[in-house]
Formats: C-alpha cells, structure tokens, sequence
C-alpha cells in the first residue's frame, strides 16, 4: 500500500543517505521505523490510566 509523508528536505537527505550506506531502500527503512515505533507505543488505556495517576 502506498502512502505519501511529508518531510523536510534535510530528513529526506538523510533518510536516503542512510539507505544507501546500509545498502537498503528508503522504503525498508521508514517501514522497520514505523513497525518499530508502533511496537513501542503505549495504548490508549495505558496512556489515561497514566495521567488519571499524575492528577491524583
């Protein structure tokens, strides 16, 4: 599926800088960045259940 971001141009250099040292497309890295980040991410609940803590 495609979808199109916009990014700065220095970001886009060095996005396309780095796939070419690893020797990988642009693509395989924003993908791996973007599953890896999603891994990452906390879940809603998670999030409210955090600041209904900070409030109390």
């Amino acid at each position: 599926m495609a979808t199109a971001v916009r990014l700065p141009a220095s970001l886009h250099q060095a996005l396309h800088d780095a796939a070419a040292v690893r020797d990988v497309s642009a693509n395989l890295l924003v993908t791996r960045a973007v599953s890896d980040f999603l891994d990452r991410l906390q879940s809603p609940d998670q999030l409210l259940d955090k600041n209904t803590k900070a409030k109390t």
